[in-house]
């Protein structure tokens, strides 16, 4: 596995991208990372799970706006729970977030989850879903802002989401998660055999 960035020292939240030939959504996750969140103790880890597009090259323009920014390069395909579990070896926070690389980020991310972490607890959020080829699932928001990440239209995304803040949210049921790293080696992270989407 080879490892490129810069990686800091003094490091809280280590942020984990799985990714899977998904380079457009990925560069989307991190822009929304980067644009809205404070990264002084954070980095984001990006682990390209056997790749053949242009995830590499998307991460490697990133690693030079950002020094948050760190890629682990997979030429085998590793599967989801592989792909989290080595990202998670290689992270240096006392917290983790798990995500897939079609996530985007809104500006409240940090104190709708960050604010609320604890040990031994497993924090989940909302998802806002298209619902356009498939059914929204029950718990995530239907709104369609775009089913492709050309037509994506993430300021209007960004507006949509500041609107809902105010609104009770009756269920987390999605990533990204938030927990401790300590509680994710306890527990021996992922199960290889779990498979998931990636």
């Amino acid at each position: 596995m080879k490892m490129e960035g810069k990686n800091k020292m003094g490091i809280d939240t280590s942020i984990i991208i799985t990714n899977s030939n998904n380079g457009p959504y990925l560069n989307l996750c991190i822009k929304s990372l980067v644009d809205n969140t404070d990264l002084t103790n954070k980095e984001i880890i990006v682990v390209n799970n056997g790749c053949t597009d242009d995830s590499e090259k998307i991460c490697n323009r990133w690693m030079k706006k950002s020094k948050s920014v760190i890629t682990l390069n997979s030429k085998q395909p590793l599967g989801l729970s592989i792909a989290s579990n080595v990202g998670v070896s290689y992270s240096r926070g006392k917290w983790i977030v798990m995500t897939n690389e079609d996530v985007v980020f809104p500006s409240d991310w940090e104190d709708t989850l960050l604010k609320h972490r604890k040990e031994k607890q497993m924090i989940c959020s909302n998802v806002i879903e298209p619902g356009v080829d498939i059914p929204v699932s029950e718990g995530f928001t239907k709104k369609n802002f775009g089913t492709t990440h050309k037509k994506f239209n993430y300021n209007g995304f960004l507006k949509f989401e500041k609107s809902i803040r105010k609104n009770k949210r009756i269920k987390a049921t999605n990533g990204p998660q938030v927990l401790s790293k300590k509680d994710y080696m306890i527990v021996g992270g992922y199960d290889p055999l779990f498979v998931g989407i990636t």
